[in-house]
């Protein structure tokens, strides 16, 4: 009988994503306020929001799965974040927030999110409706598409002559550029990456580069 003891993987990645999201966040800080005139890469680039954005993510996803989020109310956090949304603009265009906006509303994603997952884990899933499913699943091909399928529809909008028509012409154009990314997003996850990813998952059980299941040593 082997005496080998399996590592923990899922508490070795909680504990590292915890710790990558403590670390960006002093470099962000370090970064953001050391008033260096002469700052150059990769200072720059850890002073931009997004790298203070991408903690608040990992420090989420680590506190959902090690546990340590416990609320009563998860579904508080969600209206909670929801409303901040709002608020935080309305404060960010009276002047408010000190150019702090894009961190405003990362925190109340990030409360939006935990209410979600904390939501799920105690049996309520909101957004469980098969479709809701799909566009969930299909996020990530979202992230990918949105941006050339909104410049190329923009300018297909603008050629239509559709910023002659005012409000209601940007009203309109701003429902179908979102439906269509909607429907790309999903197209491109049906068809594309659930093939890829299928392929991908049979290719590496065949090369044995999936493991034992968990709990199991091999």
């Amino acid at each position: 009988m082997s005496n080998f003891k399996p590592v923990d993987s899922d508490g070795f990645q909680t504990g590292a994503e915890m710790a990558w999201a403590v670390g960006l966040g002093f470099v962000y800080v370090y970064a953001r306020y050391s008033h260096d005139p002469e700052a150059r890469f990769p200072l720059t680039f850890l002073a931009t929001d997004q790298v203070l954005l991408f903690a608040l993510g990992m420090g989420v996803s680590a506190l959902c799965a090690s546990g340590l989020a416990r609320i009563a109310r998860p579904v508080l956090w969600v209206v909670l974040g929801c409303i901040g949304f709002p608020v935080i603009d309305a404060i960010a265009n009276m002047g408010g927030l000190g150019g702090c906006r894009t961190i405003g509303q990362g925190l109340a994603s990030s409360a939006i999110i935990l209410g979600l997952v904390r939501s799920e884990a105690a049996g309520r899933v909101l957004g469980g409706g098969r479709w809701m499913q799909v566009l969930g699943d299909a996020s990530y091909a979202l992230y990918l598409v949105h941006y050339p399928l909104i410049s190329i529809l923009c300018k297909a909008a603008v050629a239509l002559g559709m910023a002659k028509l005012g409000l209601s012409g940007a009203v309109v154009s701003y429902g179908v550029i979102f439906l269509a990314c909607l429907a790309a997003a999903v197209a491109f996850h049906l068809w594309m990456e659930k093939p890829a990813m299928s392929c991908l998952r049979k290719w590496a059980a065949r090369a044995g580069l999936l493991g034992p299941p968990p709990g199991r040593v091999a």
